[in-house]
């Protein structure tokens, strides 16, 4: 008969024909999952919270029991998910049959230690949203008797149920012990039973929490596109329904304790965190057209102005290339447009300034009859004769400066 250390050493689990057991303590493809899941569950609902404590302590100015009791839950969440890092390091998601023992035995401590935390952990974010139904929709009993009744009564049936799981989760096998080490003597309860039932109760009342508000917001005097929008944001609910879909699949998946318990109850785990994310999105979403009806042109003008700054880095960036391209272009133009100079003084003075320069008339002094022509009929005779300079590629320039014009390439 082997010893206690030599069944602690051996296989959690006979590998099946074919299948030989190949001991490892964590399946690094199971770590990735759980690194992708941790992030996310974790900064989507901490950035949403924080959005949230800022719409009610800056803008609201006011804060009630969701804020405390969606804080509360939050940091709760991220032990749950830090208790989770020690439950895929000692084999959740490896299959069972590579698994010692000994490694199997901890996969089991931590995951009791996750159900326990569970329970007060996901009242409190239904309570959370209940509550807030309540603060929104109805303040007073007289103004909405159906939501006003229908949240408390669904607070006070969440409470116990969880209460009652919490302690039915500790207390599983006798002595506890036995939870994680099935070589101890004593009794247990199926555990796979109680989270089906957890599974359950989460679905009714999930579907409750979400069909609850409906009806008074579609009462509301407000236009039917702002309705529908309302509505969208209470249906986030409906993905914390197709988290418990999940966990019920996985479940199934393992009716016994020769199942791969080890592999699948990995993946349980992360869809009950899912499950709870999503819980403190709902949370913390209800605020957010406050948060938007306040700050909300101020963030669109500032993501325009970021985008218009893009725009014009990006156009200055081709403005530059573009800019030296014609400025050589218009270099080699010139030069062969100074060589021509010479050739035609009279079209050398009009480009000038529209009139003859002083600066550039000959030292000599001008004769009589020159002398006594007026500027107008000095103007009409050259208009009569000018000649028309051609750059080529370039400009095309008239022999008035009030003529000039561009010529595409």
């Amino acid at each position: 008969m082997p010893t206690m250390g030599e069944l602690l050493e051996g296989a959690a689990l006979d590998p099946p024909p074919g299948v030989e057991s190949h001991f490892v303590t964590y399946d690094p493809n199971a770590m990735k999952w759980y690194y992708f899941a941790a992030v996310m569950c974790i900064v989507v609902p901490g950035l949403l919270l924080i959005l949230r404590l800022y719409t009610k302590l800056r803008i609201i100015r006011k804060t009630d029991l969701t804020d405390y009791a969606s804080s509360i839950a939050f940091f709760m969440f991220i032990a749950l998910v830090v208790l989770g890092k020690k439950f895929f390091d000692h084999g959740a998601g490896v299959h069972q049959w590579n698994l010692r023992r000994k490694d199997y035995d901890l996969v089991l401590y931590y995951m009791n230690i996750n159900q326990i935390l569970y329970g007060p952990t996901m009242t409190l974010v239904k309570v959370a949203i209940l509550l807030q139904y309540i603060y929104l929709l109805a303040p007073n009993v007289s103004v909405n008797p159906f939501l006003s009744i229908g949240s408390r009564l669904l607070i006070a049936i969440s409470v116990m149920f969880y209460i009652a799981n919490t302690c039915v989760t500790i207390w599983t096998c006798y002595p506890r012990e036995k939870i994680w080490n099935d070589l101890v003597e004593g009794k247990c309860m199926d555990n796979n039973t109680l989270i089906l039932i957890t599974c359950a109760f989460n679905v009714l009342s999930d579907v409750a929490i979400l069909l609850l508000p409906a009806r008074t917001v579609w009462g509301l005097r407000i236009e039917t596109k702002k309705k529908m929008g309302i509505c969208t944001l209470f249906a986030t609910g409906l993905l914390a329904c197709i988290t418990n879909a999940f966990v019920v699949m996985y479940l199934l998946k393992m009716p016994n304790a020769d199942s791969d318990i080890s592999y699948y109850i990995g993946w349980v785990g992360m869809w009950s965190a899912a499950e709870i994310a999503l819980g403190l999105c709902v949370i913390c979403m209800l605020v957010m057209p406050k948060f938007m009806e306040a700050k909300g042109n101020r963030l669109l003008s500032r993501l325009t102005s970021l985008r218009s700054l893009s725009t014009l880095s990006r156009g200055s960036g081709s403005g530059n290339g573009s800019g030296n391209g014609s400025g050589d272009a218009s270099g080699n133009a010139s030069g062969r447009w100074r060589s021509e100079r010479g050739k035609d003084s009279q079209a050398n003075s009009i480009i000038g300034q529209g009139e003859p320069s002083s600066s550039r008339l000959p030292s000599r002094e001008p004769s009589q009859e020159a002398s006594r022509e007026t500027r107008r009929e000095r103007e009409i005779r050259m208009d009569a004769g000018a000649e028309t300079l051609k750059v080529p590629g370039v400009v095309k320039m008239n022999a008035k400066l009030s003529d000039i014009e561009l010529q595409p390439l």
